[in-house]
Protein backbone atom coordinates (compact mmCIF):
# COMPACT_ATOMS: atom_id res chain seq x y z
CA UNK A 1 0.00 0.00 0.00
CA UNK A 2 1.16 3.38 -0.75
CA UNK A 3 -0.28 6.91 0.36
CA UNK A 4 1.29 10.17 -0.34
CA UNK A 5 1.05 13.61 1.80
CA UNK A 6 1.83 16.87 0.53
CA UNK A 7 2.69 20.31 2.69
CA UNK A 8 2.62 23.83 0.83
CA UNK A 9 5.27 26.36 1.04
CA UNK A 10 3.58 29.99 2.18
CA UNK A 11 3.79 33.54 2.13
CA UNK A 12 2.63 35.76 5.51
CA UNK A 13 1.53 38.43 3.19
CA UNK A 14 -0.37 40.88 5.61
CA UNK A 15 -0.57 40.34 9.29
CA UNK A 16 3.41 38.90 10.55
CA UNK A 17 3.83 39.56 14.21
CA UNK A 18 -0.25 40.70 14.57
CA UNK A 19 -0.78 37.29 13.95
CA UNK A 20 0.31 35.93 17.48
CA UNK A 21 -2.96 37.53 19.03
CA UNK A 22 -5.96 35.35 18.67
CA UNK A 23 -7.98 38.59 18.01
CA UNK A 24 -6.43 39.19 14.54
CA UNK A 25 -6.23 37.48 11.29
CA UNK A 26 -3.79 37.15 8.55
CA UNK A 27 -3.46 36.77 4.79
CA UNK A 28 -1.30 33.90 4.06
CA UNK A 29 -0.78 32.69 0.01
CA UNK A 30 0.17 29.52 -0.23
CA UNK A 31 3.13 29.20 -2.97
CA UNK A 32 4.34 26.63 -5.34
CA UNK A 33 7.17 24.98 -3.87
CA UNK A 34 5.96 21.34 -2.11
CA UNK A 35 7.25 18.37 0.11
CA UNK A 36 5.95 15.53 -0.62
CA UNK A 37 5.86 12.32 1.77
CA UNK A 38 5.57 8.78 0.34
CA UNK A 39 4.83 5.76 2.98
CA UNK A 40 5.05 2.15 1.64
CA UNK A 41 3.30 -0.29 3.92
CA UNK A 42 5.05 -3.89 2.75
CA UNK A 43 3.53 -7.06 3.76
CA UNK A 44 7.12 -8.12 5.69
CA UNK A 45 7.17 -7.88 8.97
CA UNK A 46 8.12 -4.22 10.47
CA UNK A 47 9.96 -5.10 14.15
CA UNK A 48 9.34 -1.83 15.11
CA UNK A 49 11.39 0.20 12.97
CA UNK A 50 10.32 2.93 10.42
CA UNK A 51 12.82 3.62 7.46
CA UNK A 52 13.12 7.05 6.06
CA UNK A 53 14.81 8.93 3.20
CA UNK A 54 15.01 12.31 2.38
CA UNK A 55 16.08 14.49 -0.59
CA UNK A 56 17.56 17.27 -0.87
CA UNK A 57 19.06 16.11 2.08
CA UNK A 58 20.32 12.78 1.07
CA UNK A 59 19.37 11.44 4.40
CA UNK A 60 18.72 8.16 5.04
CA UNK A 61 18.48 6.10 8.66
CA UNK A 62 15.74 3.56 10.34
CA UNK A 63 14.22 4.93 13.08
CA UNK A 64 12.49 3.19 16.09
CA UNK A 65 10.38 4.40 18.95
CA UNK A 66 13.12 5.10 21.51
CA UNK A 67 14.66 7.58 18.76
CA UNK A 68 11.02 9.91 18.74
CA UNK A 69 10.49 9.15 23.09
CA UNK A 70 12.38 12.92 23.79
CA UNK A 71 12.76 14.26 19.78
CA UNK A 72 13.51 17.99 21.17
CA UNK A 73 16.87 16.18 22.66
CA UNK A 74 18.22 15.28 19.01
CA UNK A 75 20.89 18.31 17.63
CA UNK A 76 19.67 18.01 13.74
CA UNK A 77 17.15 20.45 13.26
CA UNK A 78 15.61 18.50 10.15
CA UNK A 79 15.50 15.25 11.90
CA UNK A 80 13.94 16.87 15.26
CA UNK A 81 10.66 17.71 12.74
CA UNK A 82 10.48 13.98 12.03
CA UNK A 83 11.07 12.67 15.15
CA UNK A 84 8.22 14.91 16.69
CA UNK A 85 5.87 14.16 14.30
CA UNK A 86 6.16 10.43 15.07
CA UNK A 87 6.51 11.42 18.77
CA UNK A 88 2.76 13.18 18.91
CA UNK A 89 0.96 10.60 15.84
CA UNK A 90 2.43 7.64 17.46
CA UNK A 91 1.20 8.86 21.20
CA UNK A 92 -2.37 8.54 20.16
CA UNK A 93 -2.43 5.48 17.40
CA UNK A 94 -0.57 2.26 17.40
CA UNK A 95 2.44 1.15 15.27
CA UNK A 96 1.72 -0.80 12.42
CA UNK A 97 2.78 -4.49 12.74
CA UNK A 98 4.32 -4.40 8.84
CA UNK A 99 7.32 -2.68 7.50
CA UNK A 100 6.77 1.07 6.96
CA UNK A 101 9.45 3.21 4.08
CA UNK A 102 8.78 6.72 4.60
CA UNK A 103 10.25 9.19 1.16
CA UNK A 104 10.40 12.67 1.94
CA UNK A 105 10.96 14.99 -0.99
CA UNK A 106 11.12 18.77 -0.59
CA UNK A 107 11.18 21.34 -3.79
CA UNK A 108 15.02 22.78 -4.19
CA UNK A 109 13.31 26.17 -4.15
CA UNK A 110 13.27 25.82 0.38
CA UNK A 111 17.20 25.02 0.40
CA UNK A 112 19.27 27.95 -0.94
CA UNK A 113 22.62 28.99 -0.68
CA UNK A 114 22.28 32.31 0.86
CA UNK A 115 19.67 30.77 4.11
CA UNK A 116 16.61 30.73 5.12
CA UNK A 117 14.17 31.95 2.21
CA UNK A 118 10.99 31.96 4.21
CA UNK A 119 8.87 29.54 2.38
CA UNK A 120 8.22 27.50 5.78
CA UNK A 121 9.96 23.89 5.00
CA UNK A 122 9.80 22.73 8.39
CA UNK A 123 5.93 23.62 8.28
CA UNK A 124 5.33 22.01 4.87
CA UNK A 125 7.98 18.77 5.93
CA UNK A 126 5.56 18.49 8.98
CA UNK A 127 2.14 18.27 7.27
CA UNK A 128 3.62 15.71 4.41
CA UNK A 129 4.39 13.42 7.25
CA UNK A 130 1.34 13.41 9.47
CA UNK A 131 -1.28 13.76 6.37
CA UNK A 132 1.04 10.60 4.86
CA UNK A 133 0.70 8.72 8.38
CA UNK A 134 -2.90 9.16 8.07
CA UNK A 135 -3.86 8.66 5.18
CA UNK A 136 -1.40 5.08 4.89
CA UNK A 137 -2.34 4.02 8.67
CA UNK A 138 -5.84 5.61 9.91
CA UNK A 139 -7.11 6.62 6.30
CA UNK A 140 -10.95 5.72 7.84
CA UNK A 141 -11.19 8.75 10.14
CA UNK A 142 -13.40 11.19 9.58
CA UNK A 143 -12.53 15.44 9.14
CA UNK A 144 -8.80 14.30 8.38
CA UNK A 145 -7.39 17.52 7.05
CA UNK A 146 -8.59 19.19 10.91
CA UNK A 147 -6.85 16.00 12.42
CA UNK A 148 -3.66 17.04 10.49
CA UNK A 149 -3.59 20.29 11.24
CA UNK A 150 -3.54 19.72 14.90
CA UNK A 151 -1.08 16.90 15.12
CA UNK A 152 1.04 18.89 12.57
CA UNK A 153 0.87 21.93 14.87
CA UNK A 154 1.68 20.02 18.59
CA UNK A 155 4.43 18.71 15.91
CA UNK A 156 5.89 21.20 14.77
CA UNK A 157 5.93 23.40 18.76
CA UNK A 158 7.31 20.49 19.95
CA UNK A 159 10.09 20.63 17.67
CA UNK A 160 10.71 24.05 17.49
CA UNK A 161 10.44 24.22 21.36
CA UNK A 162 7.87 26.96 21.41
CA UNK A 163 4.22 27.88 20.16
CA UNK A 164 3.79 29.59 17.25
CA UNK A 165 0.86 31.10 15.76
CA UNK A 166 0.50 28.24 13.78
CA UNK A 167 -0.41 29.93 10.21
CA UNK A 168 2.40 28.14 8.35
CA UNK A 169 0.63 24.43 9.29
CA UNK A 170 -2.47 25.99 8.55
CA UNK A 171 -1.66 27.24 4.87
CA UNK A 172 0.63 23.94 4.49
CA UNK A 173 -2.83 21.93 5.29
CA UNK A 174 -5.49 24.24 3.27
CA UNK A 175 -3.68 26.70 0.98
CA UNK A 176 -4.11 30.06 0.83
CA UNK A 177 -6.62 31.64 3.53
CA UNK A 178 -7.19 34.79 6.16
CA UNK A 179 -6.38 32.70 9.19
CA UNK A 180 -7.20 33.17 12.73
CA UNK A 181 -4.87 31.28 14.93
CA UNK A 182 -5.83 28.63 17.84
CA UNK A 183 -5.08 29.67 21.20
CA UNK A 184 -1.91 28.57 22.86
CA UNK A 185 -3.29 26.75 25.56
CA UNK A 186 -5.09 24.09 23.03
CA UNK A 187 -1.44 23.39 21.17
CA UNK A 188 -1.20 20.56 23.13
CA UNK A 189 -1.39 16.51 22.70
CA UNK A 190 -3.56 16.34 26.08
CA UNK A 191 -5.93 18.50 24.08
CA UNK A 192 -5.35 17.62 20.61
CA UNK A 193 -9.13 15.96 20.37
CA UNK A 194 -10.71 19.41 21.79
CA UNK A 195 -12.32 21.93 19.40
CA UNK A 196 -10.31 24.29 18.87
CA UNK A 197 -10.64 27.79 18.11
CA UNK A 198 -8.83 28.51 14.60
CA UNK A 199 -10.68 29.57 11.60
CA UNK A 200 -8.83 29.20 7.86
CA UNK A 201 -11.12 30.87 5.34
CA UNK A 202 -10.15 30.30 1.91
CA UNK A 203 -8.59 33.09 -0.18
CA UNK A 204 -7.40 33.85 -3.75
CA UNK A 205 -6.17 36.73 -5.39
CA UNK A 206 -7.82 38.38 -8.06
CA UNK A 207 -7.33 37.03 -10.99
CA UNK A 208 -5.30 39.24 -12.94
CA UNK A 209 -3.02 39.90 -9.65
CA UNK A 210 -0.02 37.55 -8.62
CA UNK A 211 2.52 37.12 -5.92
CA UNK A 212 5.89 36.17 -6.42
CA UNK A 213 8.64 35.67 -3.56
CA UNK A 214 12.14 37.15 -4.15
CA UNK A 215 15.00 35.37 -2.58
CA UNK A 216 17.53 38.44 -1.04
CA UNK A 217 21.50 38.16 -1.06
CA UNK A 218 21.49 39.06 3.04
CA UNK A 219 21.27 35.22 4.19
CA UNK A 220 17.89 35.80 6.68
CA UNK A 221 16.96 36.20 9.90
CA UNK A 222 16.04 34.84 13.24
CA UNK A 223 11.99 35.01 13.59
CA UNK A 224 12.08 34.22 17.41
CA UNK A 225 14.57 37.22 18.27
CA UNK A 226 12.13 39.24 15.96
CA UNK A 227 9.08 38.60 17.68
CA UNK A 228 10.51 38.46 20.95
CA UNK A 229 11.51 42.36 20.30
CA UNK A 230 8.83 43.20 18.43
CA UNK A 231 6.24 42.07 21.86
CA UNK A 232 8.24 43.97 24.15
CA UNK A 233 8.05 46.99 22.11
CA UNK A 234 4.65 46.90 21.36
CA UNK A 235 3.57 46.67 24.71
CA UNK A 236 5.89 49.94 25.65
CA UNK A 237 4.19 51.51 22.23
CA UNK A 238 0.66 50.48 21.54
CA UNK A 239 -0.44 53.50 19.82
CA UNK A 240 2.54 52.80 16.91
CA UNK A 241 1.64 48.81 17.39
CA UNK A 242 -2.61 49.78 16.77
CA UNK A 243 -1.46 52.36 14.10
CA UNK A 244 0.18 49.54 11.98
CA UNK A 245 -2.75 46.51 12.50
CA UNK A 246 -5.34 49.61 11.15
CA UNK A 247 -3.11 49.74 8.26
CA UNK A 248 -2.44 45.93 7.17
CA UNK A 249 -6.45 45.71 7.77
CA UNK A 250 -7.32 48.65 5.38
CA UNK A 251 -4.63 47.26 3.02
CA UNK A 252 -6.18 43.56 3.21
CA UNK A 253 -9.78 44.72 2.15
CA UNK A 254 -8.18 46.71 -0.97
CA UNK A 255 -6.26 44.05 -2.18
CA UNK A 256 -9.64 41.61 -2.59
CA UNK A 257 -10.96 44.64 -4.51
CA UNK A 258 -8.00 44.18 -6.80
CA UNK A 259 -7.35 48.04 -8.14
CA UNK A 260 -3.73 48.36 -8.74
CA UNK A 261 -3.01 52.13 -7.94
CA UNK A 262 -4.99 51.72 -4.61
CA UNK A 263 -3.32 48.24 -3.76
CA UNK A 264 0.09 50.23 -4.50
CA UNK A 265 -0.99 53.46 -2.10
CA UNK A 266 -2.52 51.25 1.10
CA UNK A 267 0.64 48.51 0.92
CA UNK A 268 3.32 51.93 0.70
CA UNK A 269 1.22 52.70 4.24
CA UNK A 270 1.67 49.60 5.24
CA UNK A 271 5.78 49.85 4.97
CA UNK A 272 5.63 53.16 5.95
CA UNK A 273 4.53 51.50 9.22
CA UNK A 274 7.02 48.69 9.61
CA UNK A 275 9.36 51.14 8.36
CA UNK A 276 8.96 53.67 11.23
CA UNK A 277 8.74 50.93 13.78
CA UNK A 278 12.02 49.73 12.16
CA UNK A 279 13.83 52.87 13.25
CA UNK A 280 11.78 54.52 16.42
CA UNK A 281 12.00 50.27 18.32
CA UNK A 282 15.71 49.63 16.61
CA UNK A 283 14.24 46.10 15.09
CA UNK A 284 15.32 44.96 11.85
CA UNK A 285 11.75 44.65 11.01
CA UNK A 286 12.00 46.46 7.38
CA UNK A 287 16.32 46.91 7.35
CA UNK A 288 17.58 49.87 5.32
CA UNK A 289 19.11 47.58 2.99
CA UNK A 290 16.00 45.42 2.61
CA UNK A 291 13.58 48.82 2.33
CA UNK A 292 16.02 50.31 -0.43
CA UNK A 293 15.82 47.17 -2.71
CA UNK A 294 12.15 46.53 -2.59
CA UNK A 295 12.16 50.26 -3.62
CA UNK A 296 13.74 49.63 -6.40
CA UNK A 297 12.10 45.70 -7.41
CA UNK A 298 8.29 48.46 -7.39
CA UNK A 299 10.20 50.71 -10.25
CA UNK A 300 10.06 47.24 -12.38
CA UNK A 301 7.09 46.82 -15.43
CA UNK A 302 4.83 44.80 -14.20
CA UNK A 303 5.63 44.88 -10.42
CA UNK A 304 2.24 47.03 -8.17
CA UNK A 305 3.91 46.78 -5.12
CA UNK A 306 6.12 45.08 -2.74
CA UNK A 307 5.75 43.96 1.09
CA UNK A 308 8.64 41.83 3.42
CA UNK A 309 6.16 39.30 4.38
CA UNK A 310 6.10 36.96 7.74
CA UNK A 311 8.54 38.49 10.45
CA UNK A 312 10.45 40.64 8.30
CA UNK A 313 13.89 40.87 8.18
CA UNK A 314 16.66 39.71 5.66
CA UNK A 315 14.39 36.84 4.72
CA UNK A 316 12.73 37.43 1.01
CA UNK A 317 10.37 40.52 -0.42
CA UNK A 318 7.34 39.43 -1.48
CA UNK A 319 5.87 41.16 -4.80
CA UNK A 320 2.22 42.03 -6.07
CA UNK A 321 2.14 41.64 -9.65
CA UNK A 322 0.03 42.15 -12.84
CA UNK A 323 2.16 39.42 -14.38
CA UNK A 324 2.62 35.93 -13.60
CA UNK A 325 6.70 36.02 -14.61
CA UNK A 326 8.57 39.37 -14.49
CA UNK A 327 12.65 39.31 -15.02
CA UNK A 328 14.41 41.03 -11.48
CA UNK A 329 18.19 40.15 -12.67
CA UNK A 330 18.79 43.50 -13.13
CA UNK A 331 18.39 43.98 -9.20
CA UNK A 332 20.28 40.49 -9.17
CA UNK A 333 17.23 38.97 -7.56
CA UNK A 334 15.56 35.66 -8.09
CA UNK A 335 12.18 34.48 -8.22
CA UNK A 336 12.30 31.51 -5.96
CA UNK A 337 8.45 30.81 -5.65
CA UNK A 338 5.16 32.27 -6.76
CA UNK A 339 1.36 32.05 -5.78
CA UNK A 340 -0.62 28.65 -7.07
Amino acid sequence: MIQTGIGNSKCLVLGGYLVLDHSNTALVLSLSPRVQCTGTLTNESFNNIIHVETLPHKLSFDLKPSDWKNPQEFLGKYERFILSSFHVFFSTFPLPKNQLFLSIVGDSQFYTENGKTGLGSSSATTVSIIQCLFKLLQPTLADLDTLVFKYAAVSHSLAQGNVGSCFDISCSVWGSQIFRRPSPNFISIEKINEQWDNEHISYQLPNHLHCLLLSTPFGGSSTANLVRSFNAKAQEDPELYEELKNSVISAAEILKNGIPEEIRKSFAVVKKKLRELSIKWEIDVLPTPVYEIASKVEEIDGVITSIIPGAGGYDSIAVITQRPTIDFSELGLTVIASSC
